[in-house]
C-alpha cells in the first residue's frame, strides 16, 4: 500500500511471483494520460524486512521496507524516497 501518491499518478501496481516482478503505472495530467510497464525481478534483504525490485527500466528500481504482509496484500514504504 502506498499511502500518498503524487497527484499525476492514477494507478500503481506491483505484481510479484516466484522471483519475477512487474510494475504498471498510469499517470495523467489534464486530458493527457500515459500507462507504462516494466518487468524485472525482486529479492528480500535485511532479514526479509525489505524487498528490492530490479526492473528492466532502471528508473523504476527501488528498495522498500515491508510494513505488512498478508495473504492477499503487501504494504510497503519506499526507503529513501518521498512516499
Amino acid at each position: 500500500m502506498i499511502s500518498k501518491l503524487p497527484s499525476i499518478i492514477r494507478g500503481y501496481c506491483i505484481q510479484k511471483k516466484d522471483g519475477d516482478a512487474s510494475l504498471t503505472a498510469t499517470c495523467s495530467a489534464g486530458v493527457f494520460s500515459y500507462t507504462g510497464s516494466t518487468k524485472g525481478t525482486y529479492g528480500f534483504e535485511n532479514d526479509k524486512e525489505n524487498v528490492k525490485f530490479d526492473y528492466e527500466d532502471d528508473d523504476a528500481d527501488q528498495t522498500y521496507e515491508i510494513l505488512r504482509l498478508i495473504r492477499n496484500g503487501l504494504w510497503l514504504r519506499e526507503i529513501g524516497g518521498d512516499l
